[in-house]
């Protein structure tokens, strides 16, 4: 605990980043590692230790994973790793710079971190899954954040019903559609409640170039009703590894779509 104390400046609120269902969330310096920092005050859970030692087994290259842990009579503290370029929310709305490519590449990243959770045994889902969980590295390399946290949330009593049914897993599925329609067109999608609801949405958004047409049909594939027909999520990795790779062969053509593309929409 008085690591970090000393990490954090004594919990200064100038170190807070945020306000998160798990408490106050703070930035420290651990050595000369920056770390992300989780704190609850609380009573300890009688779960809390066994959650932490499942959230530590489930470490992947496109999950935040969990460094460290403390807890006392009045604290439960998560130690993550820190990602500088904050969440993919906020970064569309602060930049216009990404292609293309670089889209699908940060879409393929976090894929792959809901694929690896839906694979463990037993699969774990995220169900709290929004571009807001969807974090960048300084590379712009995506990493999913509260992986295996649903325990630790679900014995607080929060709400976590997600009324578009299905399948837990169906229910990532058709979250990480919202995602890829929000990573593409830079606008959160509304609450959709049927197939004929998001065509709706999309048809003022949608593209001219024929090479976002293997991207939107994944993305419908992600939303469909009903749930049972979505795909799975390591057939939705691989039709993104198929863009991606394309978008590669098409940029050492010189035909790489650039940023500016994504102002262009059909009235």
């Amino acid at each position: 605990m008085e690591e970090l104390r000393q990490a954090t400046n004594k919990f200064d609120m100038a170190n807070t980043i945020g306000l998160g269902c798990y408490g106050v969330v703070y930035t420290g310096l651990i050595g000369d590692k920056i770390v992300v920092i989780k704190r609850e005050w609380c009573g300890l859970q009688p779960r809390f230790l066994a959650e932490v030692s499942y959230m530590s087994k489930i470490q992947h290259r496109n999950l935040v994973n969990l460094l460290g842990y403390c807890c006392d009579e009045e604290n439960q503290l998560l130690v993550f790793e820190y990602m500088v370029n904050g969440i993919v929310r906020d970064y569309l709305d602060a930049s216009r710079d990404l292609t293309f490519k670089k889209r699908i590449s940060i879409a393929l990243d976090a894929a792959k971190g809901l694929l690896h959770l839906h694979n463990l045994d037993p699969p774990v889902q995220h169900k709290r899954f929004t571009t807001s969980k969807v974090l960048l590295d300084a590379d712009l390399n995506a990493k999913i954040s509260d992986p295996g946290m649903l325990g630790l949330l679900e014995a607080r009593d929060l709400r976590l019903v997600n009324p578009r049914g299905g399948l837990a897993e169906t229910i990532d599925v058709f979250s990480f559609g919202l995602f890829l329609l929000e990573l593409i067109t830079g606008e959160k999608p509304d609450v959709f409640e049927s197939n004929e609801e998001i065509v709706q949405w999309i048809l003022p958004r949608m593209f001219t170039r024929s090479s976002f047409k293997p991207y939107m049909k994944i993305t419908l594939e992600c939303l469909n009703y009903p749930a049972i027909d979505r795909p799975k999520m390591d057939v939705v990795v691989t039709e993104l590894e198929t863009i991606y790779q394309n978008e590669v062969i098409s940029e050492d053509r010189g035909v790489a779509l650039g940023s500016e593309l994504f102002n262009i929409t059909i009235e």
